[in-house]
């Protein structure tokens, strides 16, 4: 999968059952904290020119660059903060051309990116007839004979409600890109805001779980991403699922 964070659409192709209540964690492994810890605070001065990162210790902090706000918990050392327009949390840097690092990265106002990726024009477009709430962004994902998706499972995350569901490009899938050839490829997301905008897509060996939530005013995509080499698969899926489950939205 191609994953970026940036307000070019060319740079982010650097290619790169019952619902869950509030009081449950959103995934089997993740556990919420109760514990009472100070919050450090992530703030738009800390950022003022949309592209700088710092460390992530373990403790509790609240980034404040959009809303809605977003308060979560680091457990364990090693992860850093991102902000380019959108925020990510990453956990292995060791990332390969094409690839995004593994992390979570949080994902504001998808559309389903443009199947026609033959040049760069057409991966700047969004794909006709689908629409941008939870249920019809998963129902595309659901239907793509690009992709080997797990069955949604309704969550709800700090707050916000929707689905989550596991990503895998699916072993028969042929079809390239013009930025991949001749790997074969899977074009995702897209938003083409100038600040915050990015372009998503499916290579293979990457495996992506992904909450579709409703923020109340658009839907917002939480991917915890996993490519080639990097950080350990079960490591990060476990990690990362106790991080979103702590998350807490204003």
């Amino acid at each position: 999968m191609v994953s970026g964070l940036s307000a070019s659409v060319l740079a982010m192709l650097l290619v790169a059952s019952c619902s869950a209540r509030d009081s449950e964690p959103a995934d089997p492994t993740e556990v919420t904290s109760t514990q009472s810890q100070s919050v450090e605070l992530l703030t738009g001065s800390d950022c003022p020119h949309f592209d700088c990162q710092g460390a992530l210790d373990p403790g509790r902090y609240r980034a404040e660059y959009f809303d809605p706000t977003i308060e979560f918990e680091i457990r364990s050392p090693g992860w850093t903060w991102a902000y380019s327009g959108n925020f990510a949390m990453i956990a292995d840097e060791s990332h390969q051309e094409l690839y995004a690092s593994d992390g979570i990265y949080l994902l504001r106002d998808p559309a389903i990116a443009s199947q026609d990726c033959g040049d760069e024009k057409a991966t700047e477009s969004v794909e006709p007839g689908v629409g941008a709430s939870v249920r019809e962004l998963v129902r595309w994902l659901e239907g793509s004979p690009s992709l080997d998706v797990s069955e949604p499972v309704p969550v709800t995350v700090g707050g916000l409600n929707g689905m989550r569901l596991d990503l895998r490009l699916d072993p028969g899938w042929k079809q390239t890109c013009f930025y991949s050839d001749p790997m074969p490829t899977a074009p995702l997301i897209i938003n083409k805001a100038d600040v915050g905008g990015y372009n998503w897509a499916m290579l293979p060996g990457m495996s992506l779980r992904w909450y579709v939530l409703d923020s109340g005013d658009g839907v917002m995509v939480i991917d915890i991403e996993d490519g080639p080499g990097g950080a350990s698969h079960d490591d990060l899926f476990r990690s990362g699922g106790q991080i979103v489950g702590s998350f807490r939205f204003s």
